[in-house]
């Protein structure tokens, strides 16, 4: 287990009908490594993160019609706004990961840690044989469970 402290992990995140927001909570949690008991904000001891699904997460209220993506070429007329509908259908990958890059600390780790995020459209990807912690099954009964409390009431 002292091994695992130290060792960057690989871990698995499914996205299937997760809220966007929490999602990039816990991707940035353990890119930052907060669980392992060696943690300093100052060095980078986090783990990797592989997300797969990451085109069929959810958005709480009416963010598919009104959050926007804003950017600016610093030449006149160089002002693009994107609507999230557009950038998920183009590359849901850009989404997951500019919610991570907002909850990371703004620091000079904040690229490294961003390099070992890897998000994935379907099941399938390149790293399977280096997972050590898959949070799918966790997951899937988290969510029955808010559902089945939701029908109650």
């Amino acid at each position: 287990m002292a091994t695992l402290a130290y060792n960057r992990v690989w871990h698995l995140i499914d996205a299937k009908h997760q809220i966007l927001g929490k999602l990039a909570t816990q991707i940035a949690v353990c890119l930052m490594g907060k669980t392992k008991p060696i943690f300093h904000r100052g060095a980078d001891t986090g783990d990797y993160v592989v997300v797969i699904n990451s085109n069929s997460f959810r958005l709480t209220g009416n963010k598919m019609k009104y959050k926007t993506y804003v950017r600016h070429s610093g030449y006149p007329g160089g002002f693009k706004q994107y609507n999230i509908k557009y950038k998920m259908e183009k590359d849901p990958a850009f989404v997951i990961k500019h919610a991570v890059k907002g909850m990371l600390p703004r620091n000079d780790l904040r690229s490294y840690r961003l390099d070992r995020l890897f998000c994935f459209e379907g099941e399938d990807h390149p790293y399977a044989d280096r997972i050590v912690r898959d949070y799918r099954k966790y997951y899937l009964e988290k969510l029955i469970e808010e559902q089945k409390t939701r029908r109650q009431k």
